[in-house]
């Protein structure tokens, strides 16, 4: 089934790809800038602390060999709700309970230093894999992570499409809890938690489809 992916893994097609983009052929990378803003939603408050890169857990783009850890990111708070809560969509009609919002929390994370990433949009069509595989169900998770464990090699991380709603979002990878890229802004409790005047409960409603009862 994903034949194509374990085709660019095992070859030198990757090293061959990122060749060109040396030589200015191909543009794949793009630079964060300093300054920009990113949403993460949390279990709890954890000291207020948001930035935590986790090697344990099994994710998409974890690396194989643990030896970074990952954190993922939103470019909007709504999204960091949906990537968050979705399960509550398939798992119960598209309703949250209240109790929810009061232990989750809504981290907002500054880049604070460029830094580079890949755009996997612009990447998948060289190595032949749609987005929507590389986004597809658990059983790839062995090849995204083997993916992801070549790139973070190059890169600080990869900015990808939401599977919930196609917006953009960032995984990064860092073996020392990226000290030199982020700063911790903020943690608010979703019950408490407004963006731009918007409640984190008007947005699971209007942006989310999700329900809170």
């Amino acid at each position: 089934m994903f034949t194509k992916l374990e085709d660019a893994l095992k070859n030198d097609k990757l090293d061959q790809i990122f060749a060109l983009e040396k030589q200015g052929q191909l543009n794949l990378t793009k630079v964060i800038k300093a300054g920009t803003l990113y949403f993460k939603v949390q279990d709890d408050f954890h000291e207020g602390n948001g930035i935590y890169f986790s090697s344990k857990d099994e994710s998409r783009f974890s690396i194989l060999d643990k030896s970074k850890g990952t954190m993922y990111l939103a470019e909007s708070p709504h999204t960091g709700l949906l990537e968050y809560f979705h399960d509550a969509k398939d798992e119960d009609g598209g309703f949250l309970d209240k109790s929810d919002l009061e232990s989750g929390c809504m981290a907002e994370i500054e880049i604070i230093k460029d830094f580079r990433v890949l755009n996997v949009s612009q990447f998948s069509p060289h190595i032949d894999v749609p987005v929507g595989e590389l986004m597809g169900d658990n059983p790839i998770y062995p090849l995204t992570q083997q993916l992801a464990q070549k790139l973070s090699k190059m890169f600080d991380g990869m900015e990808y499409v939401s599977r919930q709603n196609g917006e953009r979002c960032l995984v990064l990878w860092s073996d020392n809890q990226g000290e030199e890229i982020l700063l911790n802004k903020s943690v608010t409790h979703l019950v408490d938690y407004e963006h731009e005047s918007v409640s984190a409960r008007v947005m699971l409603q209007q942006k989310c489809g999700i329900q809170i009862t």
